[in-house]
């Protein structure tokens, strides 16, 4: 018998700051896997106009809408782009995001402090300076629960990515 109970949630940040049209999804943490499972497979492929996407909206729903309880807490972050700002990636916005920066630097600040664990998988090298950024804002805060993995999008068997994200938790956790 176990005495714990897990909840699930998703945030899908897309990149509605770039693209007028576009809007970050989420759904609230559930301990019914079944409903959990029925609204991640109803998300399509979000993208943005741009490679840099929208961090800050996602950690803004992580930090203020998500219904966090007692336990341990873990955001399980899937990127293969960086963050909006030059703080966060090395260029190439496309335009002036430099209110992004600081705004995201104030999201993972207020996750640190809510004891939230961050696993961080990068797909290639682009989401490298914004994980960086996140890692030092963690250990900043004296929060030293991050841990980044790479990811290798090339395997297409699903016991890789189970025991990656299993294997990746329990070293956050332990």
């Amino acid at each position: 018998m176990c005495d714990n109970e897990f909840r699930f949630g998703a945030v899908f940040y897309a990149d509605p700051i770039n693209v007028s049209s576009d809007y970050n999804r989420h759904t609230k943490l559930t301990s019914d896997i079944n409903e959990f499972k029925n609204y991640v497979t109803q998300i399509g492929l979000l993208s943005g106009g741009d490679g840099p996407e929208d961090w800050a909206g996602g950690y803004e729903i992580c930090a203020n809408q998500m219904n966090w309880e007692n336990g341990t807490r873990i955001i399980i972050h899937i990127a293969d782009a960086p963050a909006h700002s030059t703080l966060y990636n090395d260029g190439g916005d496309g335009g002036d995001y430099s209110t992004e920066g600081p705004k995201l630097d104030n999201y993972i600040q207020k996750c640190a402090y809510m004891n939230i664990n961050i696993v961080a998988f990068k797909i290639g090298s682009s989401p490298d300076k914004s994980f960086q950024r996140v890692k030092q804002i963690y250990n900043n805060n004296g929060k030293y629960n991050f841990k980044m993995t790479d990811f290798d999008q090339n395997r297409t068997d699903p016991s890789y990515f189970v025991d990656l994200v299993v294997n990746s938790v329990k070293g956050v956790t332990a």
